[in-house]
């Protein structure tokens, strides 16, 4: 007895066809090396509410990168002072 469940036609679109898809047509898109595109727009009114949020973003982890500095080299001159917790 044949089991016809397993009569199922596999799929035309491969993975890789679809990566060489996707090269191709992002390949074609034209990119500026030279331009800061974040920055250019910024006094623009007519702006992407998605890059003034990046903005925003980006600025937040500025600050974290800077307040995390500030930690680690806190923390490193409270170890050469103190020395780690131990336990007796």
């Amino acid at each position: 007895m044949a089991d016809s469940d397993n009569n199922t036609t596999l799929s035309s679109v491969t993975r890789r066809m679809l990566l060489t898809g996707t090269i191709a047509a992002t390949a074609t898109w034209p990119f500026d090396y030279g331009a800061d595109g974040a920055e250019a727009p910024a006094d623009n009114a007519v702006c992407d509410p998605a890059l003034d949020l990046w903005r925003q973003w980006l600025a937040a982890h500025n600050e974290t990168q800077r307040l995390w500095k500030i930690q680690v080299s806190l923390e490193s001159r409270m170890v050469a002072a103190v020395g780690f917790p131990q336990v007796e």
